[in-house]
């Protein structure tokens, strides 16, 4: 009798107002990624809904193709709220680029050095003659040196 149409599975769920960032992620690189790893839509609320009795917080909605979907989605939501808590250490760390070498490290126009700060949540800073400083997150701060 042919395939069943599929019937989407949706949550919502809140998140406190200040960890509502670490949901998005910087450019929205952390919503973004989790849709993809999980396959569930999510979008959370530009403000808290008014009357909600969810002072301080803002809603997030889940749509996803299965439970299992959904279910990954908020785990890793709630998960991704609460390893925040505390804030994250800050690293800083310098790497000196031979001068031949600088213009592959910005790339066309900085798109290098920017995609670098964007993929890692990480603050690059080049300066002519001198040590280039890294500074983000403790364990997004890696630097390779060959």
């Amino acid at each position: 009798s042919g395939p069943q149409p599929l019937r989407s599975k949706q949550e919502m769920i809140s998140v406190r107002e200040d960890r509502a960032g670490r949901v998005i992620g910087r450019g929205g690189a952390a919503i973004r990624q989790l849709m993809e790893e999980t396959g569930a839509h999510v979008f959370v609320e530009s403000r808290p809904a008014a009357g909600s009795g969810d002072s301080g917080k803002r809603r997030v909605g889940i749509r996803g193709p299965t439970e299992a979907a959904v279910r990954q989605a908020k785990e890793r939501i709630l998960a991704l709220e609460d390893s925040h808590q505390a804030p994250a250490a800050r690293f800083s760390g310098e790497v000196l680029v031979p001068r031949a070498r600088s213009g592959a490290v910005m790339g066309p126009g900085g798109s290098t050095v920017s995609d670098m700060q964007r993929r890692s949540g990480a603050r690059i800073d080049l300066q002519r003659d001198a040590a280039g400083v890294v500074t983000g997150p403790e364990g997004m701060v890696r630097v390779r040196i060959e």
